[in-house]
């Protein structure tokens, strides 16, 4: 049995600014299993079919070389830490050494992964209060 459908591309008009979705994926899983799926699709807000979805393309990405989200939001994070602290030293006129310079970007290396949970979390929040009003 086919895990992919043999469904035929449509072409044509593009749905709310994206393409059809003309394919299905579908498997078997055990009570617990389900269940496990039912709690992670709860637990980020979002219907089963939909986070099973985002969660197939994440891994298809990741296992074909792609950078995840995550990994693009850790280097965004990653830069703005670099610049926060490199310019307001130098905004106050002071001079930046080779070495402190160095240390910096050590330091935004070690702290990105971190920062961006920070971020992240911060930005959920944000968007559940402001869904509640």
């Amino acid at each position: 049995m086919p895990l992919l459908s043999d469904a035929k591309r449509v072409s044509g008009s593009r749905l709310k600014g994206r393409d059809r979705r003309a394919f299905s994926v579908s498997t078997k899983l055990t009570s617990e299993e389900f269940d496990s799926v039912v709690q992670a699709s709860q637990g980020s807000g979002k219907a089963i079919g939909e986070w099973a979805r985002e969660v197939l393309l994440r891994e298809a990405n990741v296992a074909i070389g792609r950078l995840s989200n995550e990994d693009l939001m850790v280097e965004l994070v990653g830069v703005e830490l670099l610049l926060m602290n490199a310019l307001a030293p130098i905004i106050y006129g002071e001079k930046m050494s080779a070495d402190w310079y160095n240390n910096l970007l050590n330091q935004v290396r070690d702290s990105k992964p971190e920062a961006t949970k920070v971020v992240i979390a911060r930005r959920l929040a944000d968007r559940q209060r402001s869904q509640q009003v």
